[in-house]
């Protein structure tokens, strides 16, 4: 005899996600992650975790944490890319699609050597696919260049425009940071940070040495 019970064995199953905020105009749900880093045998390993539990994984100083590093030291000559980090998500277990503004926060600190006098300083934005072996880069923005003469802290936020950007199972979402700079006056180092804590570890100041980037999902409604 069959069973008429539909509600025991539904047809689907809805899949709960904690959005950090939505945007009903643009029908997309804001996930917001953090910029972390770990030292591992094999060298530096940088990702994006969760901000809700972020802080949660940091540690309160530098031992066995990134919470910055040097990525260009002592360098000088005209604008150049100093180097650049990789953030990345974990790999998605279901399809997803990012669509919409992108908001990313990055925080930089400079220290100069030598003569003082005007240095420049910008960074690009990226966002990238990544599937475990190969890239494929998709949106990027660059910041406005700022000049400094000292010792400086750089908190720069800046919006990537994606559109309809699908990710399959397994692929990873990928932010980059690259750092450019010109020096004709001595010479200086680039110290991202990227601590989830925004304490004053390694940046002499606190709320100046977080990495955050949020991020549109499409919802389906």
């Amino acid at each position: 005899m069959a069973l008429n019970m539909p509600g025991i064995f539904p047809a689907d199953k809805d899949i709960n996600v904690g959005y950090n905020w939505i945007d009903i105009q643009g029908g997309v749900g804001y996930v917001l992650f953090d910029g972390y880093g770990s030292d591992l045998s094999t060298g530096n390993d940088f990702f994006l975790a969760p901000s809700s539990i972020a802080t949660s994984l940091a540690g309160g100083s530098t031992d066995g944490n990134l919470l910055s590093h040097t990525v260009a030291s002592g360098v000088s000559g005209a604008m150049a890319k100093r180097g650049e980090v990789d953030f990345d998500a974990s790999p998605l277990q279901i399809p997803q699609t990012v669509d919409g503004k992108m908001i990313v926060r990055t925080s930089t600190r400079i220290e100069i050597a030598g003569s003082v006098g005007d240095r420049t300083f910008y960074i690009i934005a990226r966002f990238n696919k990544w599937d475990g072996s190969s890239e494929t880069q998709l949106d990027s923005v660059q910041s406005d260049t700022f000049t400094f003469t000292d010792n400086i802290n750089y908190n720069i936020t800046v919006p990537i425009t994606v559109d309809k950007e699908r990710f399959k199972q397994g692929e990873q979402m990928r932010i980059t940071i690259e750092y450019w700079s010109a020096d004709s006056t001595g010479t200086h180092s680039i110290i991202p940070g990227h601590n989830p804590l925004d304490s004053t570890i390694g940046f002499g100041a606190s709320g100046q040495s977080r990495m955050t980037v949020a991020i549109p999902f499409k919802i389906n409604v």
